[in-house]
């Protein structure tokens, strides 16, 4: 069981080790359903939060824009690149003008160092380091009860090490996101567990010049022993062709980028890369004359 305590802008959870059951979700769902309106009075800026969670205390900050009654909002969770403590997730200010012109949620969680995994964000997850899956659970929770978020309409993103941390919610939360989109990430060739519940929208954009997550090449960083060798981008998005069982796989290439699209795919899902040829790790600010927070949005949107 999951509970939850507000005291001003701190919310307390207890957690009991574990996601909540299937059954429970689906009561939550259902309730959730029967509701006929919703409405938020006043918009929240990049407001600061923290959470306790176990014996772990987790901060994010939290957009909402002032909402239309009746109507409830998608939920963007944005994850960052880098190490624990604050960071701003890139083209910031932009994806915050997405939110106020399409009544976005959008909610970027801050990583957190946690025993011996030397990431801050915790990959190839396992029963007993479910910290960052429970944290995440919480964060849409807290979205859909408290600000109108709609179930059905949750996306995450990701940058670096957050992009990475997006795989781990493909493989273990399926069935709560919609989409996911992602920069310059990978995922272990051999995870522990991927057992996927629900068929998922995936977009992987890479820079082939990456000289940190090498686009071509299977790599170890930083001896992750619990993480194991990371899959190479192209074999990377073939998983996920393949764990969404499609069936077509159309290439493309241009001089800017090349597009490897997964179709046919079960409940009518996608998979995409979008291999860029003259970038590296960075960012980038545009790609293919769209700016990137607009084009992953455009992403999320039509599936």
């Amino acid at each position: 069981m999951i509970k939850y305590t507000m005291i001003s802008t701190v919310c307390i959870l207890i957690i009991s080790g574990c996601l909540p059951s299937k059954n429970i979700e689906k009561q939550v769902n259902n309730q959730l359903e029967m509701e006929t309106s919703c409405l938020v009075n006043e918009s929240i800026s990049q407001r600061k939060e923290s959470i306790i969670i176990g014996d772990l205390t987790r901060e994010y900050s939290i957009t909402v824009p002032k909402g239309i009654s009746g109507k409830k909002m998608p939920i963007i969770i944005a994850f960052h690149g880098g190490n624990d403590g604050y960071f701003y997730f890139p083209q910031q200010a932009l994806f915050e003008n997405i939110s106020l012109r399409e009544n976005v949620i959008i909610i970027y969680p801050q990583a957190k160092q946690y025993l011996s995994n030397e990431g801050a964000w915790q990959l190839n997850t396992q029963k007993n380091n479910m910290q960052d899956l429970n944290f995440v659970d919480y964060l849409i929770d807290y979205a859909v009860e408290e600000y109108c978020g709609d179930r059905n309409q949750t996306y995450a993103i990701g940058y670096s090490l957050g992009s990475m941390f997006t795989y781990e919610l493909a493989c273990h939360m399926s069935n709560k996101f919609v989409s996911i989109a992602s920069y310059a990430g990978s995922m272990p060739i051999n995870p522990n567990s991927c057992d996927v519940d629900e068929s998922i929208n995936i977009m992987h954009i890479h820079g082939k010049n990456d000289a940190i997550i090498p686009y071509y090449d299977s790599w170890e960083w930083k001896n992750w022993d619990s993480v194991g060798s990371m899959m190479d981008t192209e074999s990377l998005i073939e998983f996920w062709g393949n764990k969404n069982s499609c069936l077509s796989k159309l290439t493309s290439n241009s001089d800017e980028y090349s597009e490897i699209t997964y179709s046919d795919c079960k409940n009518n899902t996608k998979v995409k890369l979008f291999a860029l040829n003259k970038v590296g790790h960075d960012w980038p600010e545009e790609i293919n004359s769209t700016s990137t927070n607009e084009f992953i949005w455009n992403f999320l949107i039509e599936n």
